[in-house]
């Protein structure tokens, strides 16, 4: 069976110059093509990382034999979205990087892909894509995610007796002033600052793990698409 991206060059011959007008070399253009789909962008901490692992899985596509292309369909914050007619967005954007995916992804045809997301919308987006990809091999990879705690006790106030999330609740619908009268999510914001270093170094290992992740996955795509074309080559 002929790799999908070279029948296409075929339909439509088109496609090799434009590939090249972004840097391809004519080499690449026989390559298993490997699409790296993420939700990075400054839309929230979930997100704004991701390009890192971007990087880890192009250089791992190109490294073992394939062609990797970037492309990208960010995703909304429902934090951020709270409190505001922009929380009505939540669950139509789940659906609309759905549709982004597979325009993108069939608009050009990739032989496999790497999908990169980390929040409860993009996840589930990134699977459903894929199920709409039925031809192409892909896999998912996390982009972290936190661990659950108990909110340190120096964080609670007793009046209202109540944690951060509740008081900026209580504050949004105007019942109580969480800044003004406790300082407590000030405070917050400043110890975080502080410790930033700290969170820099566990973000580096996380990051490192995960990159680790991203290769070996890449891997086994393109070792599977290169794989099925030897394959056919032998039988013909």
């Amino acid at each position: 069976m002929e790799l999908r991206s070279q029948a296409v060059r075929k339909l439509a011959p088109e496609n090799d110059p434009l590939k090249i007008g972004m840097g391809w070399k004519v080499d690449d253009l026989a390559k298993p093509q490997i699409m790296v789909e993420s939700t990075f962008g400054d839309s929230h901490p979930g997100s704004a990382h991701l390009d890192q692992f971007v990087k880890e899985a192009v250089q791992a596509v190109n490294t073992h034999g394939g062609k990797a292309a970037r492309y990208f369909a960010t995703d909304m914050c429902d934090g951020i979205a709270q409190g505001h007619d922009g929380i009505n967005y939540s669950l139509p954007h789940r659906d609309a990087i759905v549709n982004l995916v597979e325009a993108q992804a069939n608009a050009t045809v990739y032989d496999g892909g790497v999908f990169i997301a980390s929040c409860d919308k993009s996840m589930p987006a990134m699977l459903m894509s894929i199920g709409r990809l039925k031809d192409m091999s892909a896999i998912v990879v996390t982009g972290g995610v936190m661990e659950a705690h108990t909110l340190p006790k120096k964080y609670v106030v007793n009046d209202p007796a109540c944690a951060i999330n509740d008081l900026l609740t209580l504050e949004q619908i105007g019942k109580f002033d969480a800044w003004e009268k406790t300082g407590v999510i000030w405070h917050y914001h400043s110890q975080t600052e502080k410790k930033g270093g700290i969170y820099m170094i566990i973000a580096i290992i996380s990051i490192a793990v995960l990159a680790a992740v991203i290769v070996s996955c890449v891997v086994a795509v393109v070792a599977g698409v290169i794989g099925s074309k030897s394959h056919d080559e032998d039988d013909a």
